[in-house]
């Protein structure tokens, strides 16, 4: 007997609201970020420029991606939940620099 993945009737509700959270934690988060970065504002003085660039092109992409993620909520709720994991480890992940960071 062939198992069929069940369906509930509420589960691509249950995945917009998890994706849409999401959604607005990276909105949230870059406008602090960017706040906190433009010159330097709330950054240490010896905050290596490049990592800080580094950092806010890498989290430029969170919003776009938790969009996407949304609509694919509403086609494949397996498939968001996956594509959500995937994007907490490439946050998770340092973004690249050109050169070491230097010690603290």
């Amino acid at each position: 007997m062939l198992m069929l993945p069940t369906v509930h009737p509420n589960e691509h509700v249950a995945i917009a609201v998890y994706n849409g959270t999401f959604l607005l934690m990276a909105i949230f988060f870059n406008l602090i970020w960017r706040y906190a970065a433009y010159k330097n504002r709330l950054l240490g003085k010896r905050a290596d420029p490049q990592a800080v660039q580094a950092i806010s092109k890498q989290f430029r992409f969170g919003p776009v991606l938790y969009v996407i993620l949304f609509g694919l909520g509403w086609i494949s709720a397996p498939a968001s939940i996956a594509m959500s994991l995937l994007l907490a480890v490439f946050f998770a992940l340092p973004g690249r620099t050109s050169r070491p960071l230097p010690e603290v």
